[in-house]
């Protein structure tokens, strides 16, 4: 069995799909990283995957729009099941890099939404670059050894890409919940 999710590696929803794996009770999952949401519900209908995990609601920014759009622009998806994952949000840079350096900031889209006041507060003028996901901005920092980009993202992905911590938890509210979803196409319901 194949399961895809958003990815690279160190995304929360890496984390949450985990937990999906162990709810199926099956030993056999490849878990295959994909680059975006849209990629995610295209490896699905295409039968590449036999099921997804993808973000769908964030308590603090809302819907996940792509996830949304994907859900209602075509009924040949179900959602299967959904676990809420708490979420604790950092700031990284290039172990090289130093505060002052920053005047990017990068992540995926909700991120950077659920840390608006700590972003406003602490980096006013550093422009804000939404990405496909937090651990892609993550990645591009260490691998394109990006001195002036910080990333928002989780602690562990921070970890897993060598990135130093400048701070955690700095999302607007300490009741940071993200719903996941396991979806996997209807049965029946033959591809357009």
């Amino acid at each position: 069995m194949r399961i895809g999710y958003l990815g690279p590696a160190g995304t929360y929803t890496q984390q949450a799909v985990e937990l999906f794996t162990a709810r199926l009770g099956r030993h056999n999952i490849e878990k295959v990283p994909l680059g975006s949401i849209d990629e995610v519900f295209d490896a699905v209908d295409s039968k590449t995957v036999e099921g997804g995990v993808v973000p769908f609601r964030n308590s603090i920014a809302g819907d996940y729009g792509e996830t949304i759009r994907r859900m209602k622009e075509r009924e040949t998806f179900t959602r299967k099941y959904s676990h809420d994952l708490d979420i604790c949000l950092a700031l990284g840079i290039h172990p090289d890099a130093s505060r002052s350096d920053i005047t990017e900031i990068r992540s995926k889209d909700t991120a950077l939404r659920e840390c608006e006041l700590y972003l406003g507060a602490n980096y006013p003028s550093a422009e804000r670059i939404a990405v496909e996901s937090t651990a892609k901005a993550m990645r591009d920092i260490h691998d394109g050894r990006l001195l002036n980009v910080a990333a928002v993202g989780s602690i562990m992905g921070m970890t897993m890409y060598g990135l130093q911590i400048l701070d955690s938890n700095i999302g607007d509210k300490q009741d940071n919940v993200t719903t996941f979803i396991y979806v996997v196409r209807k049965k029946g319901i033959s591809r357009r």
